[in-house]
């Protein structure tokens, strides 16, 4: 008798729903980032509810090759770099010796494609799709593998249904060719706040934060570059960098080659219940990506009453309301980041204001909301009959 791939202590209840998840990493995994927390809060929660989840993650080191924690069964197959293969694998054998009712494909890089394999139905879970911002977060042969896989996703899943994250990863997916009405919008949500909403606790210097992984496409460079030009205009100010990544001694040498080491602060990988206390402390939360499918720390700051300086970009215009709970700036300029930090800088009242209105904002965006409209979501997509 093949192994149970969820754990008897959680089995599924009466109308409970077996969920076979794939998602490139798991959230215990050390490089765990934005996905991986989403993951978290949403199938944690219908756990709980009762369903069984299972997740089929790549492995690390140290990693058991399977593990239950919080109710989710996690199956650990190869490796960041060769998780695809491995994962369909296992997900086909898992498929065959196991009643699940739907199969839920969390897309990152590499599709599985699972639309042309799998038995039962399946949902498609997407951030964002990365276009040719691949190509400013990876090297050219798997930037251009991205790319190309996903240009075959219309043609290769005509059957899936598929959740956003945002309206701008909704339009990127029919702009594809997938049809509007099997894309549902599922926005991120915000942690309840670490400190009353009365509690005040700015840094008495202006201090920005960018927070999370460090990598080409979120062009953390452009916070240092315009540090240069607020420190040649002789501004007290502070920056942290938090987070770790590829770019972090790059973006080290670049804050000392640009002369602004002093000003800019490198703390490494920041753990979750230290996040909220840089938040509060925060002038303003900065984040220049190219591209994301939401931008998850533009909430997690405002729940601590932190405005959000956000490029221009598909996602993050959807998490930021410009000159209501943050601002905007045009992609890739410099000098219009710099203007934008020194407003900020100029008016300690207009950062109070911004930092309200983004708690308020925050406040709509709850999990527990979230985990509702995609238990519902993914309960219209069973066949009447099914497990």
């Amino acid at each position: 008798m093949p192994s149970k791939p969820y754990s008897s202590s959680h089995e599924v209840t009466q109308g409970g729903l077996r969920l076979l998840v794939a998602n490139w990493m798991d959230p215990w995994n050390p490089k765990a980032g934005g996905a991986e927390k989403h993951f978290y809060e949403l199938f944690t929660r219908l756990a709980r509810r009762g369903h069984s989840v299972t997740l089929i993650a790549s492995g690390f080191e140290g990693g058991e090759p399977v593990v239950e924690r919080d109710g989710i069964t996690v199956h650990r197959v190869g490796t960041r770099h060769t998780f695809a293969i491995p994962a369909v694998l296992l997900a086909r054998r898992l498929l065959a010796e196991w009643p699940f009712s739907l199969f839920i494909e969390d897309l990152n890089k590499v599709p599985l494609y699972a639309d042309l394999w799998s038995p039962i139905p399946t949902f498609v879970l997407v951030h964002h799709i990365w276009g040719r911002a691949a190509f400013s977060a990876a090297g050219f042969p798997v930037a251009a593998l991205t790319w190309l896989s996903e240009a075959l996703i219309p043609r290769l899943y005509r059957k899936a249904r598929f959740i956003a994250v945002s309206e701008s990863t909704r339009t990127d997916l029919v702009i594809r060719g997938i049809p509007r009405h099997r894309v549902a919008v599922i926005p991120n949500a915000a942690p309840p706040p670490a400190a009353p909403a009365t509690e005040s606790g700015k840094d008495p210097v202006p201090l920005f934060v960018y927070l999370g992984r460090l990598q080409r496409y979120k062009r953390v460079d452009l916070l240092m570059q315009a540090a240069v030009e607020l420190a040649r205009e002789g501004r007290e100010f502070k920056m942290v960098i938090a987070g770790s990544g590829p770019e972090e001694e790059a973006l080290q040498r670049l804050a000392s080659e640009l002369g602004v080491a002093t000003r800019v602060e490198f703390p490494g990988f920041v753990p979750e219940e230290d996040k909220p206390g840089l938040f509060r402390r925060a002038w303003a939360n900065v984040l220049m990506s190219e591209k994301e499918g939401w931008g998850l720390t533009v909430l997690e700051a405002a729940v601590e009453s932190t405005c959000s300086v956000v490029a221009a970009a598909p996602g993050l215009w959807d998490a930021v309301v410009p000159g209501e709970t943050g601002l905007w700036v045009p992609y890739g300029e410099t000098r219009s980041l710099a203007e934008a930090l020194r407003r900020l800088m100029d008016a300690p009242a207009e950062v109070e204001r911004l930092g309200r209105n983004a708690l308020a904002r925050a406040r709509a965006w709850d999990w527990d909301q979230a985990a509702d409209r995609l238990e519902r979501a993914l309960r219209e997509a069973i066949p009447p009959g099914a497990p």
